[in-house]
């Protein structure tokens, strides 16, 4: 779709799609329809998968190239702090007790992203490399990196681009074919697992704990404080993303997290003879969502 349509235009319909889900789960906890509310969440996780890596790509598309990384790690930025938001929502004080407003409150923000893509124009590598528009790729970067830089070196950057890109088979067949392509398709394949663990955990923290003899009103808070953590650790990686470096960082932090799992394991394990094991358990999980971040 981002190459068919556009990140701009992708990027809106994702968002309509899910404001769509998210009217359909909000009425069906009106008229009490578990049809409606499972339809809602396949095309609310369907647009999301999608709109997430076309942000990035927005993203990496608009921004300087000394701001790349930076600009980068605004994705994982908007996407952890809405999880803060999400999980401060759902405890059972505010309105994790009525699902109408918590799944209602959706509505918002898929609305507001609407109105906000509209005016924005199109990405300047899409326009320039995919389109051919010179001008509107031009008058595209005038807008994301302000009036005052002069265009033409960015605009030669994607010339050399756009040549390169011409003669480079874009066919899943031609990476797998391609020793350093797929090198590249397997790293990142390995990469990715580290995301595996932290999806169970900010979906399932609250039972993890409770399971460990934690009382219901900490895990509660335990699971908010997880998501200030992940997002505190966004905040500082764009901090420090162009100063350290992305393999080092990558390394280092998933490393951490690998630590804090297998002593999660362990303090589980043995919580059940040693009970203040259980906050030992907490603490990882916080590290765990800061080192992630």
């Amino acid at each position: 779709m981002n190459e068919k349509f556009g990140r701009k235009i992708t990027f809106i319909l994702l968002n309509i799609l899910s404001l769509g889900a998210s009217i359909l789960r909000f009425l069906a906890i009106i008229f009490y329809s578990p049809e409606m509310l499972f339809i809602g969440r396949i095309l609310a996780s369907f647009s999301t998968s999608i709109t997430f890596q076309c942000l990035i790509l927005c993203l990496q598309e608009c921004s300087p190239t000394k701001l790349r990384g930076a600009m980068s790690f605004t994705s994982e930025i908007s996407y952890s702090f809405m999880s803060l938001i999400g999980t401060f929502l759902g405890m059972d004080f505010i309105f994790g007790s009525d699902l109408r407003i918590l799944l209602g409150f959706a509505i918002i923000p898929s609305t507001f992203a609407i109105l906000v893509l509209i005016p924005m124009p199109e990405t300047p590598k899409f326009l320039y490399i995919s389109k051919g528009n010179i001008s509107a790729a031009e008058k595209s970067i005038l807008f994301y990196h302000g009036k005052s830089i002069d265009p033409k070196p960015i605009l030669q950057e994607l010339q050399i681009e756009s040549e390169q890109d011409s003669d480079a088979s874009k066919s899943m067949k031609e990476v797998l074919k391609t020793p350093h392509l797929r090198k590249a398709l397997f790293l990142s394949v390995l990469a990715t697992q580290n995301s595996v663990a932290q999806m169970s955990l900010q979906i399932s923290s609250t039972m993890f704990l409770k399971d460990v003899n934690v009382s219901s009103s900490l895990a509660e808070w335990t699971s908010t404080i997880m998501s200030l953590a992940y997002f505190i650790g966004t905040i500082l990686g764009f901090m420090v993303i162009e100063k350290i470096g992305r393999r080092t960082m990558f390394l280092s932090f998933a490393s951490v997290n690998a630590i804090c799992l297998f002593l999660y394991v362990i303090f589980a394990a043995l919580q059940p003879k040693i009970d203040f094991l259980k906050y030992g358990c907490l603490i990882t999980f916080i590290i765990y969502d800061l080192a992630y971040g």
